[in-house]
Parts: C-alpha cells; sequence; structure tokens
C-alpha cells in the first residue's frame, strides 16, 4: 500500500537497510506504522518485550555502574555539524566526523561522547565503540511513542549505550518550545517512564544549572542528572547545593556542559582575539574542581557528589551565530559567563577546531586525571575494532605566555635542515607552514604520511614553505606485490580477476567532485552491501587519499583503483602516491579517464596527452611499484598502446547497447605482444528506458537487469584463460558502471532528472545516456534488480575470490542489506514477499505491505 511516494514495504526496508539506519525489524515497522498510521498501522509488530532487558548499566547512591565497577565520566559534548553546514546534523556528517573523532577522542582519555540529537545509527555507535567510547543518547520527550519506541529499539542492544537523555537545559527553554515548567516535568516523565518500560538503560535529564528539590522528586522516573554550567572559573557552591537539594543520595550527577570558549573578547586595543590560553587555562581548573568533587568510591574526597562531566565542547561549530562559511565571534547562551570575559562566542569552544586541529585545551584536558575505575577503559568492545588512523599529532602544551615561542614540530621539521623553525612558523596565505603540515599530517587532513604532508605544502606555497621539501629518501620503488605477467593482472602469484564498480561518493543534493566526508560516510554505507554481492574493485574518480576510506573498503575485501590527475604538479603527484601507496587496498593507480574524448578534460591534443600520461605513469613508477592503468574510451590504436608503454593496463569504456561485439579481437589484434592486460573501465546500462508507454520514459530496472547479465557473460566468456576464461581471452573483468545513482549530472542535484550525454553508442535499450540512473542501488542505496544480476554472475575462481586477508581487524559490519527481489520476468510481475516476514504479525497482509 503506497504511503506518500513510497509503499509502506520500501519504507521499512529501506529503515532496516544501512542506508537507512539499520533500524531492527521491529523498529523499522514500528516507525514507518507509526508515521503513516492510515496507510501502515496493520504492521505495528506484536508486543514481544513484556520485561525490559537489563543493559549492565545502573545507579548505587551518588554513582553509575558498569556491571559492579564505578563509572568516571571524562566526556565531551559532539555535536557532527561541520563547517558549511547546519544543525541538526546529517547521518552521513554523523558517521564521518565520528570516524574522525573517535581516535583523536581516545588519544585524550575520553570515555564518553554527549550528543544534541539521536544517534540512530549502528555504524556510528561502532565507530566510538571501536576506541572504547560510550554514548549518551539523547530522545526528544515531545515525540511520539511510536517514535521514542523506535529510537529505543534502534540502539538499545549495542555496547556503546551508556544513558538516554530528556530535554537539554529544559528549564530555559521549555524543550525548545517554551512549554511552561510544570509541562516539561510531565513531558519528561512519561517519555522516561516509557523508555524504561523497554529497556534497561538508566535516563538522565540535563538541566540548565542546580534543579530545585521539589522538581528532582516531581521526576522520579529519572535516574541521573546533568547540570550545565558556566560560572566563569569556580563552580562555586555548586556541588554543597546539589547535595543539600537531593539528601536521599540516590541521584547520579554529571556536569552535562561545563568550560570556556577559545576567543577574548577583551583583547589588545579594544578588540577581540583568540585566547587558547585562557580556554586551558579554565579547562584545567575547573576540571580540578570536578576531581575534587567525584564521589568517594569513584576516587573523590569524602564529600564528592557527581561522577565527572561533559566538557563543552569537542570541536567548533560554525553555524551558530553567523554564516555556516565563516568563524564568526558572539552569540548568547544562559548562564554566568565563561573566562576570561564572560562572554559565549558560540563558534569557538571546540578543543578541537573545525578542521580538527587540537588546541592547548585538548591538551589540558588530555592531562587532567579523573581517577580509576569503570572509566580507565571500556569493556572490551564485543566487535573488532576497525583500524585506526594514525595517532593524531600531540598538541603542544600550554604555554606560560601567549607570546611564547612555538613548540618544536612532532614532525621533525620535514626531516630536512632547510626546513627551519622560521619556515615552519612563516605565513602561508592564512595558515603557516607547519600548521597546513600538521593539518594533513592528521585524520582530518586525510593521514598523509609526514614525507607527503611536507612535500604537498612545499610544492603548493613554493615561496613561502619550498625550503621544508623532505631529501629524497626512496631511490628504489618498493614492490607492492601485484604485477602484470602476459594479460593478467598477478597479486602474489595468484591471477586476480575483477569485479567491480565505478563508485563516485556523491549523496543526493550534494555535486561532483565529493567531499572527504561523503568520501568516508559513503563508503563505510557501501562497503558492505558491494561485499555482499561479490564485488571486489571500485574504480573512483577523484583521488582517495583517505586512510580511513581505504579501510572502510579493505575491511570487506575490496581493493581501489585509484586515480591521479596526469595534469598536476610533481609534488602533488609525489604527495598522492605517498599519501597511499602503502595501503593493502590500493590495486592501482589510473590516468584519465575516456580522455581521448575530453582532452583530459581541458581539450588538449591527443599527442599532448600522451605526453602528459607518459610522464606522469614515469613519476608514479619511479615512487611505487604498484601498475599504472590509463582508462581510453572504446579501444586505443596500437600507435597509441605502444607511445605509453609506460602504461602497465589499460580499461576500456565501452557502450555498445547489449553486445560487445568485436571488442575483444579488436584488443588482441591491436596488442599482439600480449603483455597489457585489459578490463573493462565502465559497461553497462542505466535503469530509465525513455521508449516507455504512450510516448512517455519510466523506470525500466528489468532492462537494466537482462543488460547487466547479457554484457558480464560476455565479459566472463573473455576473460584471461588462466582466470577462468575460454581459450582466447584477452581481459581480467571490468568495472561496471556504476554502484550507485548520481543526481546531479543532468539537472538540479536534488531531484532526479533524466537526460544527459555521454560517448558512445548507447546503453540497451534505448540508446539513450539517463546520467542520473545508473545505479545497481539508487540514491538511497535500494538496490536494483540489476545489483541481484551483478551479484549472481560467476566471474570464476582466483585471486578475486578472496582479497588477502586483511592486515588489520575489520570494523563490525552493519546488519546484511535486504536482498533486492529477483529479476522479474514482467515489469507487471507481483512484488517478492518481504524478508522481514511482513512484521511479525497476521494483520501486516501482503496488500498492506
Amino acid at each position: 500500500r503506497m504511503a506518500g511516494d513510497y509503499a509502506c514495504g520500501e519504507r521499512i526496508l529501506w529503515l532496516h537497510s544501512p542506508a537507512g539506519g539499520s533500524l531492527s525489524e521491529a523498529a523499522a515497522c514500528r516507525r514507518v506504522a507509526g508515521e503513516y498510521a492510515a496507510e501502515c498501522g496493520e504492521c505495528i509488530p506484536e508486543a514481544t518485550e513484556p520485561t525490559p532487558p537489563s543493559s549492565g548499566i545502573r545507579v548505587s547512591g551518588r554513582s553509575l555502574l558498569i556491571g559492579d565497577e564505578p563509572f568516571i565520566m571524562k566526556g565531551v559534548c559532539w555535536n557532527a555539524v561541520p563547517r558549511g553546514a547546519v544543525h541538526p546534523p546529517s547521518p552521513e556528517n554523523e558517521l564521518a566526523l565520528a570516524t574522525i573523532d573517535a581516535p583523536l577522542m581516545a588519544a585524550a582519555g575520553i570515555n564518553t561522547v554527549r550528543t544534541y540529537t539521536t544517534v540512530a545509527s549502528v555504524a556510528v555507535l561502532n565507530a566510538f565503540w571501536a576506541h572504547g567510547i560510550y554514548v549518551v543518547n539523547p530522545i526528544n520527550p515531545l515525540a511520539s511513542d511510536s517514535d521514542i519506541d523506535a529510537a529505543v529499539d534502534a540502539t538499545k542492544a549495542h555496547p556503546a549505550l551508556l544513558m538516554w537523555s530528556l530535554g537539554n537545559e529544559w528549564n530555559y527553554n521549555g524543550l525548545y518550545v517554551d512549554l511552561p515548567h510544570a509541562e516539561c516535568i510531565e513531558r519528561i516523565d512519561a517519555a522516561a517512564r516509557r523508555i524504561k518500560a523497554r529497556d534497561g538503560h538508566p535516563v538522565v535529564s540535563v538541566y540548565g544549572e542546580v534543579p530545585s528539590a521539589d522538581t528532582v522528586v516531581a521526576l522520579s522516573a529519572i535516574d541521573v542528572w546533568a547540570l550545565n554550567v558556566y560560572r566563569y572559573d569556580d563552580f562555586g557552591d555548586l556541588f554543597a547545593v546539589w547535595a543539600e537539594r537531593t539528601p536521599s543520595a540516590d541521584k547520579p550527577m554529571f556536569l552535562g556542559e561545563w568550560g570556556a570558549d577559545a576567543y577574548n573578547s577583551n583583547g589588545n586595543d579594544g578588540a577581540g582575539a583568540e585566547d587558547q590560553p585562557s580556554q586551558a587555562a579554565a579547562t584545567t581548573t575547573l576540571g580540578d574542581q570536578i576531581i575534587a568533587n567525584l564521589v568517594p568510591n569513584n576516587g573523590g574526597g569524602g564529600g564528592g557528589v557527581c561522577f565527572g562531566g561533559a566538557l563543552f565542547e569537542w570541536a567548533d561549530e560554525w553555524w551558530k551565530a553567523g554564516k555556516e562559511w565563516q568563524h564568526d565571534v558572539g552569540g548568547t547562551a544562559p548562564g554566568g559567563g565563561p573566562y576570561p570575559d564572560r562572554t559565549f562566542n558560540e563558534e569557538w569552544w571546540g578543543l578541537v577546531d573545525v578542521e580538527r586541529t587540537p588546541r592547548l585545551a585538548y591538551a589540558a584536558y588530555r592531562d587532567l586525571v579523573f581517577g580509576s575505575s569503570a572509566e580507565a577503559g571500556a569493556p572490551a568492545p564485543a566487535v573488532s575494532p576497525p583500524p585506526s588512523p594514525p595517532p593524531p599529532p600531540s598538541p603542544p602544551p600550554p604555554s606560560p605566555s601567549p607570546l611564547s615561542p612555538p613548540p618544536p614540530s612532532p614532525l621533525a621539521l620535514c626531516g630536512t635542515s632547510s626546513c627551519t623553525a622560521a619556515v615552519w612558523g612563516r605565513m602561508a596565505g592564512d595558515y603557516a607552514c607547519g600548521e597546513r603540515i600538521l593539518w594533513l599530517h592528521s585524520p582530518a587532513g586525510g593521514s598523509l604520511s609526514e614525507a607527503a604532508a611536507c612535500r604537498r605544502v612545499a610544492g603548493e606555497y613554493a615561496a613561502e614553505c619550498g625550503e621544508c621539501i623532505p631529501e629524497a629518501t626512496e631511490p628504489t620503488p618498493p614492490s607492492s606485490g601485484i604485477r602484470v605477467s602476459g594479460r593478467s593482472l598477478l597479486i602474489g602469484d595468484e591471477p586476480f580477476i575483477m569485479k567491480g564498480v565505478c563508485w563516485n561518493a556523491v549523496p543526493r543534493g550534494a555535486v561532483h567532485p565529493p567531499s572527504p566526508e561523503n568520501e568516508l560516510a559513503l563508503a563505510t554505507i557501501d562497503a558492505p552491501l558491494m561485499a555482499a554481492a561479490g564485488i571486489n574493485t571500485v574504480r573512483t574518480y577523484t583521488t582517495v587519499a583517505s586512510v580511513a576510506v581505504l579501510n572502510a573498503f579493505w575491511a570487506h575485501g575490496i581493493y581501489v583503483v585509484n586515480p591521479i590527475n596526469p595534469l598536476a604538479s610533481d609534488s602533488d603527484i609525489d604527495a598522492a602516491v605517498d599519501a597511499t601507496k602503502a595501503h593493502p587496498a590500493l590495486l592501482m593507480w589510473s590516468l584519465g579517464n575516456e580522455w581521448n574524448y575530453n582532452g583530459l578534460y581541458v581539450d588538449l591534443p591527443h599527442a599532448e596527452c600522451i605526453e602528459r600520461i607518459d610522464a606522469a605513469a614515469r613519476r608514479i613508477k619511479a615512487r611505487d611499484g604498484h601498475p599504472v592503468v590509463s582508462v581510453y574510451g572504446e579501444v586505443p590504436s596500437a600507435d597509441t598502446v605502444v607511445a605509453l608503454s609506460a602504461i602497465d593496463v589499460w580499461a576500456l569504456n565501452v557502450y555498445r547497447y547489449d553486445d560487445f561485439g568485436d571488442l575483444f579481437a579488436v584488443w588482441a589484434e591491436r596488442t599482439p605482444s600480449a603483455d597489457k592486460p585489459m578490463f573493462l573501465g565502465e559497461w553497462g546500462a542505466d535503469a530509465y528506458n525513455s521508449n516507455g508507454n504512450d510516448g512517455a520514459g519510466a523506470e525500466d530496472q528489468p532492462s537494466q537487469a537482462a543488460a547487466t547479465t547479457t554484457l558480464g557473460d560476455q565479459i566472463i566468456a573473455n576473460l584471461v584463460p588462466n582466470n577462468g576464461g575460454g581459450g582466447g581471452g584477452v581481459c581480467f573483468g571490468g568495472a561496471l558502471f556504476e554502484w550507485a545513482d548520481e543526481w546531479w549530472k543532468a539537472g538540479k542535484e536534488w531531484q532526479h532528472d533524466v537526460g544527459g550525454t555521454a560517448p558512445g553508442g548507447g546503453p540497451y535499450p534505448d540508446r539513450t545516456f539517463n546520467e542520473e540512473w545508473w545505479g545497481l542501488v539508487d540514491v538511497e542505496r535500494t538496490p536494483r534488480l540489476a545489483y541481484a544480476a551483478y551479484r549472481d554472475l560467476v566471474f570464476g575462481s582466483s585471486a578475486e575470490a578472496g582479497a588477502p586477508a586483511p592486515a588489520v581487524s575489520p570494523p563490525p559490519s552493519p546488519p546484511p542489506p535486504p536482498s533486492p527481489p529477483p529479476p522479474s520476468p514482467s515489469p507487471l510481475s507481483p512484488p517478492p514477499p518481504s524478508p522481514l516476514a511482513l512484521c511479525g504479525t497476521s494483520s501486516c497482509t501482503a496488500a498492506v505491505w
């Protein structure tokens, strides 16, 4: 049954998929049945949980216990809003920033994050839990009963969940809709009781300053209280007043927000300026007061009444006081005001800045010791953690004076005597040379190697930072263990068969090129779904410089064909190679994309393209032993292949309806020496048929699936002999175009347009390139019939049957995606039965579904 633009079952399956948040079956059914009660109400599951399970986390007196161990919170407040975005955070940004932030938090001893919107994504919780970090997860007390139930069910079983929270300084904002105090109490009480009927985790309410004794009594369903307190650099009587108002001593408390911002409005000459030393000093002073007031069995003195706090905040948020693309000052917030100016400069509170560069306060908080208890290490994750990026550069220690000289660089000034301290501190635009290098070396900047970070900055800012280019230390490129042999690509001594896809991480509403955040978020979402279809390679269209993105693919045994722009500067090419050449996910470097059509996208003559590609290939191969591939439109001439002798592998982008014709024979004829492996760089068909009924086009999944099977069978039949093919095979597989729809290509990036142009004979069945409809999965990652068709193609058994076991433990996989329905013999066939068994209730019939 349709519920808006989608059927009830489609909505439930999407919420159950990784793209929709990996909600449990019951939670997905319940949410849809609640939101679309008239259409889907019969799909609400029958109650199966009369007794909430125990979480193993409970209160005892003024302590929070994990098992039988008291827990001390050394936390931070976290809102995943990067520069240029606004609150609330998108799911993509939540996942990207959790992956970036968690290791840097863990390096400072942080064991808890408190968020401001419900974290429904198991992948986000996995990212924190991999580093032993708990999450205080908020639920809106004004949400519907079904939404509260769905929020609880989505993550209640995850080991990273510490507590549920209700409200944020709600006594100031009336739950953000100016409700009277008494009505806030009613709504919070009702929500707390509903949560506790479904789950055993404690429930916390977050209050501004200290609630009255009457308020605490009225909210007896609240297990823990969090207090947001800003009192300059002294909490004063805070702890004594809390003890007085909770004489029964059965309400644990932590500081829900505390700290100081990094901007001092009382600067020199009446102008404000960043003031990291003052922020660090307040962090130390206030943190010491919290430590002194920890409850006795959490390491404090005799009269302690709190179990820690969540410092406000982890990272700057640029959306709060002005334009989200600029760093503004000012803003308002309740409380007495922070040290040293009593002014809430709302965009300057981060321990790290918006680019994740640590401030002095990061080191100050890192160095605070909150005692030894359960906080000393969260219980070992029940799942293997993902590989951590390189440790972040240590922030400098607090300086005794803002005029102190900068600390020496942790990179030993790029390993060259010419990169002096003066050069390191020299300004290159808005940032010093050293700041730029450190950022590129950090996880936020892509975890480039020391040499690569130094080389990139020295190249981009030659006049200011050129002395920091490292001395050459790699006269011989290392072997990657991946090499060519005749027409085969070998990994070790095993022939490799590519069952690949083309991948461009541009979600709905964004445009090419993809942002680093979207690359990481979509790699994390896509990799398990690709692996479930037997995909072992992705071919990208922009250089993947992020180790975290490669980790996400490699955790599922997926290799990456990594492009480099042949027109880039020498230093940029070197930096791109050095950034990821040692990663086990790297299969090959690629140069150009059907460059014979586009002149490397700047209309260069063919001969000049050859020169630039040849030079780039030789430069890459001087630094690294991975093969280099060039991607051509259709079949290059024999002269072109000979001219590009530095190219090890060729990839051909070919669109010939539903038959490759003489493609393989022509390639064999033009490469008689049989020493150039080849794969299909792009092939396939889109999912839109312009030749629809009544002259109008429509989505046509069966035709896309049919073309995928037909063309895939032809590739398999032409695999090189020792890769499982017949006697005359000349290719080792292909990268199907493409993994997911891209909505930016033919019109507005927020809508699904038809049309577009591309070179080639044209796809099946209409010979029309509908550029936004090529995905095996749609933009929301819902599989099409072609996904199943590609999944079911068997490309032989060789190295492709499983990439070498990753050298690092893979991250926990999200639940397997819902299986797409098998290709239907007719678009009029009825839909398959739901893999969720229709929500486990007889009332959710196939008609409702």
